[in-house]
């Protein structure tokens, strides 16, 4: 290390411009491009991340490029000045035999503990004032900038020692007793013999020495981490998945593993991370797709359409992804189907044979639009078992639906028609708020995620059916990959013939009076439906 404190080194002066500008070229101009990076990315409102290469691998590389090499200044100065208070002899880095203090290349303990404190100053300094977009990644990385920080405090004391060890010739003064700062001037009073060669060449002066290395030590911090993270684009489409801010639950389709919350890739959708001995309901097959409406409504397989065939249509994406999606219209005034103006759309749908399943997710994404009004809430589709028209007061002996709800200022639950007289009480204290009604159904988790408005959302519930006679049923409600919702001890059915039979596409506003009633023409867009079942 250039050791020059306590008059170890022969060397003096003030700071110089030559000197600034190879400690603090490399850093700059990093810091400018992934200020314009992120100033840009706001403007057009897209993800960046400080550093997450899944939303951001540029801003990432570029990011952990200049945070690097000014943990590795900091901390290879502070092990620099600080170094020499070691009370042993400081070891060549190359041979790691005694040398001089001061000497080009000479390490200690005490050095490298000061150079991995520099690098965390630096890193409390980043994990504070670093640009983050929560709409993006969940977390701001905090100690994963701290310990790269103290990395790459490390890892440019190490640099360093090892390029003034070999690249920067280090020499002795005899009569001084110092290492010379510049062995070819001689003072006033000392002659060549006192100067005795300890290491390295002379092909760099100081200044060529730290420009080399802090771009070489910054370049460094910035693959390492990249190689440690493989960058992946996040298909927006689906909403989550390995080059997205969260990863899939259970039942959406995966390319490999790091798709999966689970960890867990199997034929192409996420599973749970364990091996199942369910047959499937269909040989070969256990999923169903309708990612693009191109073809229509043929692939739904509508068994039975209840009211609202007009205010369905299949239109391009409101987002502009270019692809076909199902509009529904919800006319002002509009509030349950069996009022007027009629609002929103009801249907059955059998796209495939789920007999035998025991387990089901389905999922699909949903589009408010910026400027929705959610008045007092409505209805949205999921699943049902046994029979048709489990809903609108019928007591549920023998069926069940799974439908959602919107509420208030967008307050999302799952809402269920089941046995009231098998449910356990806690079903009705599911948090945040839970109300149950036995005759008009289960609003269960109301406000455990909310509807946004103005961007595709995507909702996945998995519903485990019960062993009849038994309270052993559950359900879980994923929001744009993040589980809201698990409860496990739901009554599905009190026979083993009741089960799961398709998708309830239901939605419209109430309620069941006009105060639920929305006050303007308005429109939801739904896509990406697939089931998948065990």
């Amino acid at each position: 290390m250039d050791q020059n404190a306590n008059g170890l080194v022969q060397k003096g002066g003030r700071r110089t411009a030559v000197q600034v500008l190879s400690n603090g070229l490399t850093g700059t101009v990093a810091c400018a491009l992934h200020y314009y990076l992120v100033r840009r990315a706001t403007q057009e409102r897209v993800c960046f991340g400080a550093i997450d290469t899944r939303v951001g691998l540029l801003h990432t590389v570029l990011v952990l490029v200049y945070l690097g090499h000014y943990a590795c200044c900091c901390g290879d100065t502070w092990a620099s000045e600080l170094g020499v208070l070691s009370k042993g002899q400081p070891l060549l880095i190359t041979t790691l035999k005694k040398v001089p203090k001061g000497t080009n290349g000479g390490v200690s303990l005490f050095g490298l503990g000061a150079s991995i404190a520099g690098g965390l100053l630096v890193g409390m300094i980043a994990a504070i004032g670093l640009p983050w977009n929560p709409e993006c990644s969940r977390s701001k990385p905090y100690l994963f900038i701290l310990v790269m920080s103290a990395l790459g405090g490390l890892v440019g004391s190490l640099i360093d020692s090892l390029l003034g060890a070999t690249l920067q010739k280090s020499v002795y003064n005899a009569a001084s007793k110092k290492i010379a700062g510049d062995h070819r001037r001689l003072r006033e009073g000392e002659t060549a013999s006192d100067l005795k060669h300890i290491s390295g060449i002379e092909l760099l002066d100081n200044h060529q020495m730290l420009m080399v290395g802090w771009m070489f030590a910054g370049a460094l911090h910035g693959k390492f981490v990249e190689s440690a993270a493989a960058p992946t684009v996040c298909d927006l489409d689906l909403g989550c998945g390995a080059g997205c801010p969260y990863a899939c639950p259970f039942g959406f389709p995966c390319d490999t593993p790091k798709d999966c919350l689970s960890g867990s890739c199997t034929g192409g959708y996420c599973d749970t991370g364990k091996s199942t001995t369910s047959k499937p309901s269909t040989a070969g097959k256990q999923s169903w797709e309708l990612t693009d409406l191109t073809t229509g409504m043929d692939a739904f397989n509508v068994v039975k359409s209840s009211y609202g065939d007009t205010n369905r249509k299949i239109v391009k994406d409101p987002a502009g992804s270019g692809k076909q999606v199902l509009s529904v219209f919800y006319p002002a005034g509009s509030y349950n189907p069996s009022g007027k103006p009629r609002g929103g759309t009801g249907f059955y749908a059998q796209p495939i044979d789920l007999g035998n399943a025991k387990v089901v997710s389905l999922e699909y994404q949903i589009f408010f639009p910026s400027g929705f009004v959610f008045n007092k809430g409505g209805k949205l589709p999921g699943l049902y078992g046994g029979r048709e028209s489990c809903s609108g007061g019928d007591p549920a002996t023998d069926c069940f639906s799974t439908r959602y709800m919107f509420r208030k200022q967008g307050a999302g639950e799952i809402y269920l028609y089941v046995d009231a007289s098998k449910q356990v009480e806690t079903l009705c204290k599911v948090p945040p708020l839970s109300i149950c009604n036995g005759d008009y159904g289960n609003s269960i988790g109301r406000g455990s995620f909310k509807f946004k408005t103005g961007k595709w959302q995507s909702l996945l519930q998995r519903i485990t059916l019960n062993t009849p006679g038994q309270a052993d049923g559950r359900v879980q409600v994923f929001s744009d990959g993040v589980e809201v919702i698990d409860f496990g001890q739901v009554s599905w059915r009190n026979a083993q013939n009741v089960g799961f039979v398709g998708i309830e596409f239901e939605t419209f506003f109430g309620g069941s009076d006009s105060s639920w009633a929305t006050p303007k023409d308005q429109y939801v867009y739904f896509r990406g439906f697939s089931l998948y079942w065990e």
